[in-house]
């Protein structure tokens, strides 16, 4: 749910005619790929050196269907790394977050559950704004309130939470605006 959180508030963001650029920083479980197909390098090559940023960025049409069109540049995770955590705390990662931010109006980051790993954690102090998504029927109370906990003590901007997976309302409510 997050991942496809992360790429609607892009899509939204470039059709409204952002600058975006949507970076998978989960390299643990990647989920992106479902949404968009990867390129052959991804963000851990180019954190590890191997690669340059460029060579891991996707250009992606994206639509609102209203006559309302842009493009997400995207950054898949990439290949799984043993240790993800050092690679987002690392020195080159934050020489690419300067990078990307020269030349995006919008970079959004998709991070693992910073509820359950601390791969997140590094970047907290990086960004402008954190969004947490929240599971409706998974995501436990309790664990949402040691993440904002965590959050607070981190002095994290938090700007906004979404409670996904929510179930659809009832068609009928709807049915005096059709009138």
């Amino acid at each position: 749910g997050k991942t496809t959180v992360a790429f609607g508030l892009a899509a939204v963001a470039a059709t409204s005619g952002e600058r975006v650029l949507l970076i998978e920083a989960d390299m643990r479980q990647a989920a992106l790929e479902l949404v968009v197909p990867p390129p052959p390098v991804g963000l851990s090559s180019v954190l590890e050196g191997g690669a340059d940023l460029l060579e891991a960025v996707s250009a992606v049409e994206v639509s609102t269907g209203a006559d309302a069109s842009g493009t997400v540049d995207v950054v898949h995770a990439g290949s799984a790394s043993p240790d993800p955590t050092r690679l987002l705390e690392s020195e080159r990662m934050i020489e690419l977050l300067d990078e990307v931010e020269r030349e995006h109006g919008l970079v959004l980051i998709d991070t693992p559950p910073a509820s359950v790993l601390p791969d997140a954690i590094p970047l907290v102090g990086r960004v402008e704004g954190v969004v947490v998504v929240a599971r409706l029927g998974r995501d436990r109370r309790e664990d949402l309130g040691e993440l904002c906990d965590r959050l607070r003590a981190l002095n994290a901007p938090v700007i906004g939470a979404v409670a996904n997976f929510a179930a659809a309302p009832d068609e009928s409510y709807f049915e005096y605006i059709r009138a």
